[in-house]
């Protein structure tokens, strides 16, 4: 699986979604900083789309997103609202 940078992720969904018949997640693999790769897990739910941000253990638990359809989840990641939660102490 490719690694991608922050600014494709917009790029990314648009392709990508909505999600094929028989398909129940899709995953991308974000560099959010240098050497920092998180996983993107992304899943419908009705009609809209649910996003677990899965940073392998740099914050404490899993960070995630709802959103109501395509259009709102693609304005959140145009808009950079995306902000990682990485904490210093676990680096030390």
């Amino acid at each position: 699986m490719d690694i991608i940078p922050p600014d494709q992720v917009v790029k990314k969904l648009s392709e990508l979604t909505p999600l094929s018949p028989g398909v129940d997640l899709l995953i991308l693999r974000v560099e959010e900083q240098e050497n920092i790769v998180v996983d993107y897990v992304i899943t419908e739910i009705q009609t809209g789309y649910e996003i677990v941000f899965d940073d392998k253990d740099r914050s404490y638990g899993l960070e995630s997103e709802q959103f109501k359809d395509k259009t709102e989840m693609l304005a959140y990641f145009e808009k950079g609202l995306r902000q990682p939660m990485v904490l210093d102490s676990v680096d030390s």
